[in-house]
């Protein structure tokens, strides 16, 4: 039996695991110990990375003793290069490209990059990986591991949650997603300030600077015009997609792009960007933009709403090719792949991984 780990949280990873968690229940379920949670740029001789450490060592081996698992992010394939089975999650390698550079993700302390460093020792050492996106898939290939250990299945969209609903206010964009310099936010503000429209956003900082966004808001004389929400649960979501002129996703790269689902599950029309895998997501559903010129997204966001009903029936026609039931459906026949793989070389002592469909 593989066991899934559940990681707990509120972004897209902890809703992925979260998802199929919910749906492949005879599999089994670990949670991963809340308290190996550390800050990324933690000095390497502190005394939380000593705790961290010492936790993590306990959590391998609970892992080791559960046989067979699957690790649902890139960021726990650490952990991979200690087991003897495992299945692993890539959503994107944006922190893996990025060690040192701090050109799409943020700057990066020593610590985090040791980390991210272990994370692709794992990527190596695991039996088999799981591509959230056929762009995910070709970067993992590309970083050189074994294509036929690869298989791509797309993260789904709550149809249940996610649908047309009455809006509670609207005149406005809506962005949902942190503050991480590839998110793209400034130029996305400096876009609506181009326009009679407010901007709503939803959802915390993450690991972006706030700071690059309250100046932006500034320089643009956007303060009163910017709604800054924090976190929202996900039940909040379907009202403020309802209520939006468009949806709009600037990013500079996504290894899939939930928000663009969500939104057109919801029947509101969204602007995005060809970066990394959103494409796939988004289909023809979507108006396209260019995100380094905000003047292409202000245009694009007046195209978006002039089209509103094209653009709702197209995405809604594309958010129906998605569904958490067909991923877990997906996943599990990975682990049923690799499981008669591992029964069929456990006498001769060769790995051999399942194949890419």
């Amino acid at each position: 039996m593989v066991t899934l780990v559940h990681t707990r949280g509120r972004g897209s990873f902890e809703l992925y695991s979260a998802q199929l968690a919910r749906r492949l229940p005879h599999w089994g379920t670990t949670f991963y110990a809340d308290t190996i949670r550390t800050s990324r740029n933690a000095s390497l001789l502190s005394k939380t990375s000593a705790v961290s450490l010492a936790q993590e060592v306990a959590f391998v081996r609970e892992l080791r003793r559960l046989g067979p698992v699957h690790l649902p992010n890139q960021h726990l394939a650490r952990y991979a290069s200690f087991l003897d089975h495992s299945i692993v999650t890539v959503h994107d390698l944006i922190r893996l490209k990025d060690i040192g550079r701090g050109l799409i993700d943020g700057e990066l302390g020593k610590r985090e990059r040791l980390y991210l460093r272990a994370d692709a020792r794992g990527l190596e050492r695991a039996a088999h990986i799981i591509a959230v996106s056929w762009k995910t898939a070709q970067e993992v290939i590309g970083v050189g591991l074994d294509p036929r250990k690869v298989t791509v299945v797309h993260n789904g969209v709550d149809h249940q949650r996610f649908r047309p609903v009455p809006a509670q206010r609207t005149g406005y964009v809506l962005y949902v997603g942190t503050e991480q310099p590839r998110k793209n936010l400034p130029r996305l503000i400096e876009a609506v300030a181009q326009t009679d429209l407010r901007l709503v956003k939803a959802g915390v900082a993450g690991d972006g600077d706030r700071a690059v966004t309250m100046r932006a808001i500034r320089e643009n004389g956007m303060t009163e015009r910017v709604d800054m929400l924090g976190y929202v649960p996900e039940a909040t979501l379907p009202y403020l997609y309802a209520g939006a002129e468009a949806l709009v996703l600037p990013s500079l790269y996504e290894g899939f792009g939930l928000p663009v689902l969500e939104a057109m599950a919801c029947g509101c029309p969204v602007v995005t960007t060809d970066g990394g895998a959103i494409p796939e997501a988004a289909g023809r559903g979507a108006v396209y933009v260019d995100p380094q010129r905000p003047e292409d997204i202000a245009e694009g966001i007046l195209r978006a709403i002039a089209q509103r009903e094209r653009l709702r029936r197209l995405g809604f026609e594309q958010a129906s090719k998605f569904s958490w039931d067909r991923c877990a459906q997906e996943t599990a026949a990975v682990y049923e792949g690799t499981r008669s793989a591992s029964r069929r070389t456990a006498s001769r002592t060769v790995a051999v991984v399942g194949s890419r469909p």
